[in-house]
């Protein structure tokens, strides 16, 4: 009993625990109640058993996030504060890489999430980006993702391809435009109306802008 009270020990909680309680189950109730060193051995096993107890939540947290689980990231953190609560400051460098790994990629998620929310206009920036937050080494292993974060980014794959799509009918348009090509204008303008290009897109404005110029100028001449 001594070496527990005096910290002289080097066991394991799971093996304390057990000394500990054989120790108790060998005291008689009235010792148990009324001698110090009895009641201070149960305040020691009820910390071991705290951080044991942590110990085990911050072991099926780590199993979760290696099952994808959607929770695993709430469960992480919850067990990080079991850990420092029960006096655990030093984590198991698994623990660390799992929690590490889980935030990075709830990180990630929040971004897309964010561009998608947004609904993206074309520009060079968004479509950058969106790819930038596609090739993140985290997102490279889809079978590492959560389900919620697969579905994030198959719609940001959708998105990123519209945007490239937009990107390449704005560069399009704004040739047509310098050329001043009623065939070609005629075509991206319908392509554009098709693809949900912005009304207020000031590529688009001036490709109508020149189209309709170019009608009325054919229609002149027509009538001369």
């Amino acid at each position: 009993a001594n070496e527990f009270l005096d910290g002289t020990n080097n066991m394991t909680d799971s093996v304390l625990i057990a000394h500990v309680s054989a120790i108790l189950e060998a005291t008689t109730a009235e010792e148990a109640t009324a001698r110090v060193w009895a009641v201070r051995l149960v305040e020691i096993r009820a910390a071991a058993e705290k951080r044991e107890a942590a110990r085990r939540r911050a072991t099926d947290a780590i199993t979760l996030a290696m099952q994808n689980d959607d929770d695993a990231l709430d469960e992480l953190r919850a067990a990080r504060e079991a850990l420092l609560s029960a006096g655990v400051n030093d984590l198991p460098e698994t623990f660390i890489v799992a929690l590490k790994a889980a935030e990075h990629r709830h990180e990630l998620e929040i971004g897309l999430t964010t561009i998608l929310e947004q609904n993206s206009e074309p520009s060079e920036e968004n479509a950058t980006q969106l790819q930038a937050l596609l090739s993140d080494p985290a997102l490279s292993n889809e079978s590492t993702l959560s389900s919620s974060l697969l579905v994030l980014m198959k719609k940001a794959r959708a998105l990123l391809s519209k945007l490239k799509r937009l990107l390449t009918l704005r560069q399009s348009l704004k040739q047509a435009v310098i050329e001043r090509s009623s065939p070609k204008l005629d075509t991206l303008l319908n392509e554009a109306r098709l693809e949900g290009l912005s009304e207020t897109d000031d590529i688009l404005i001036s490709a109508r802008s020149t189209q309709t110029a170019l009608s009325e100028r054919s229609k002149l001449s027509q009538m001369l």
